[in-house]
């Protein structure tokens, strides 16, 4: 209840959703998903890869990782979309600095 004696109510349009794709980051979703639920709420996940995580390697084996590596993160995109299916959501995936 507010001062007037009135109760006050939230009011949850949009959840944002960082993740790394770890177990970690995993546990959280059940939260997300039960706000997301309660409110009617629009969960935006989003994965973000550091630029430069690698390895010296050579260029033919470069290209290969990084292909590896969009992969990777293309699956677990389509992962993170089945798991979110229940509520409205978009699943984004960059690279940058965070």
């Amino acid at each position: 209840m507010n001062l007037a004696g009135t109760k006050t109510r939230i009011c949850i349009k949009n959840i944002l959703y960082a993740t790394d794709f770890s177990p970690a980051a995993r546990m959280a979703l059940p939260y997300v998903l039960g706000l997301a639920q309660r409110y009617s709420a629009r969960v935006h996940a989003l994965h973000v890869r550091h630029p430069s995580p690698y390895r010296i390697v050579g260029p033919e084996a470069m290209v290969q990782m990084m292909e590896t590596l969009e992969e990777q993160v293309k699956l677990e995109c389509v992962s993170m979309h089945e798991m979110l299916a229940g509520v409205p959501h978009e699943v984004l995936s960059t690279e940058g600095e965070i």
